[in-house]
């Protein structure tokens, strides 16, 4: 039996020297290198046959470093794809490393396959029988396009325009991002729709995106927190109808979540666009609680009021204000609902009076505590005015010396010595040096004495205290 054909590869990196150890690599799992080049461009002429009028190299597989001498891989596997001939030419795109950013960054590049550094011979292997296998039933098809038009790839070849790096916008990262979600793969969609977010106009779809993936995880409690950051990014788009569909989704998974649509509406009247509150609410009317949202929107024109009101505490005046915007939201609410925009105005008017009396009890209170806590302040000072003008008649009202206070103890109330003290005997002086042993024995007898006759009547006075 005749060993199978090993794989033919055209090797592509920046130079040489970074190419021996693929080179090895590569003999190891069964696949010659044919080709070795770093140029980008020349590696593409001679693919399409270009070089010195040969004919056209169609290797097995190209395996391509990140990086080459004159472009990056990336801006050669979409330079290659432009051409019919090379549409299905299996590449292999070699990554630095398994850094998720890189490999989202390739994403979309028209690379076949990708592997990071560092990888086995075993890895490798597979890659290469893998891509060979699927590439064999894209032979016909490729002499099918052997006669189709390759402009586009010549002219990319001939002004240089693909050297440049690609443009990853936004919306290809999310179109990538869709095939990962159809195809189960569910944290490279949330990677790819997450660099999606920077355009504002698929914002919320990207956010709509990553809310699915994570409800493809499992992960009830982030498709939960994607979907309302989704809702509140239609309805600050002013994209009402998107933002209910997401809000009803929301509402399935948690019924007491908040209505994005409604906050919108009331930021909308704060800053005075009623007819953009009046939209807003029509969109979302017959999925809201009409006590709820008159309850919202009454206080919302009450503090419209009062913020408009600059310290005027005028109660009349505030309620006639806040019953003109209602009255303006209701004009323009019979342009979106009809002839229900007049029982939400109504309802809208109760709660108002509702609110309104309230804070006018409020209020009331308020300065009842106010005048309370003045009169209370008003004492405190007149006492203590009161305290600082007795203190200074007493102070200038007598100008005679105080008498002396007695003293105390009194004299006559100190115990008296005992009698016995009196015969005892002064204490003996110290013997001074020069004195012979024999005084000085003496004189330490004596003074032990006293020391004894002095402690004895100590206790005694003690006793005689207690007694």
């Amino acid at each position: 039996m005749a060993a199978p054909r090993p794989i033919s590869v055209m090797l592509l990196s920046r130079s040489e020297r970074l190419a021996s150890v693929d080179k090895r690599t590569l003999r190891e799992a069964g696949a010659i290198t044919r080709w070795s080049m770093t140029s980008g461009v020349e590696a593409a002429r001679l693919l399409e046959g270009l070089a010195s009028g040969s004919r056209p190299e169609t290797p097995d597989v190209i395996v391509c470093h990140q990086e080459l001498e004159d472009m990056d891989g990336e801006q050669f596997c979409a330079m290659l794809r432009l051409h019919p001939r090379l549409v299905s030419q299996p590449v292999l795109l070699l990554l630095a490393n398994d850094d998720e950013a890189q490999q989202m960054a390739a994403l979309g590049c028209g690379a076949s396959a990708l592997l990071s550094r560092p990888y086995s011979v075993e890895t490798l292997r597979r890659q290469l029988l893998s891509l060979t296998a699927y590439a064999a039933h894209e032979r016909q098809l490729q002499k099918a396009a052997a006669n189709t038009d390759a402009s586009a790839f010549n002219e990319a070849l001939a002004s240089y325009a693909m050297l440049l790096k690609p443009a990853r916008q936004p919306e290809d990262y999310f179109n990538a991002a869709l095939r990962c979600l159809e195809a189960g793969q569910w944290n490279t969609a949330i990677a790819a729709f997450q660099r999606a977010l920077r355009a504002e106009h698929i914002k919320g779809e990207a956010e709509l995106g990553i809310a699915a993936a994570y409800k493809g995880k499992g992960d009830r409690a982030r498709y939960r927190a994607w979907l309302a950051r989704a809702a509140d990014t239609f309805a600050r788009a002013r994209r009402w109808h998107k933002a209910r569909s997401a809000y009803m989704r929301l509402l399935q998974e948690n019924p007491r979540a908040r209505n994005p649509v409604i906050a919108a509406a009331q930021r909308l009247l704060r800053q005075g666009d009623v007819e953009g509150a009046a939209q807003a609410l029509a969109a979302v009317y017959d999925i809201s609680d009409d006590t709820t949202l008159a309850d919202k929107l009454a206080q919302t024109c009450l503090a419209s009021a009062t913020e408009d009101s600059e310290g005027d505490e005028n109660a009349a005046r505030i309620r006639a204000e806040s019953n003109e915007l209602i009255a303006r939201l209701e004009n323009h609410l019979k342009g979106e609902l009809g002839d229900e925009a007049l029982s939400l105005s109504s309802e809208i008017r109760r709660q108002l009076d509702v609110l309104a009396r309230q804070r006018e009890e409020r209020l009331r209170q308020a300065a009842e505590e106010r005048r309370r806590e003045a009169a209370a302040f008003q004492q405190w000072q007149e006492r203590q005015a009161a305290r600082d003008e007795a203190g200074a008649r007493e102070d200038s009202g007598s100008t005679q010396p105080a008498p002396e206070a007695p003293s105390w103890p009194p004299q006559d109330s100190l115990p008296q010595p005992p009698p016995y003290l009196e015969e005892i005997e002064p204490l003996s002086p110290l013997p001074q040096p020069g004195t012979d042993a024999q005084d000085s024995g003496v004189s330490r007898t004596h003074l032990f004495n006293d020391v004894l006759s002095v402690i004895r009547c100590t206790w005694q006075l003690s006793r005689r205290r207690r007694k």
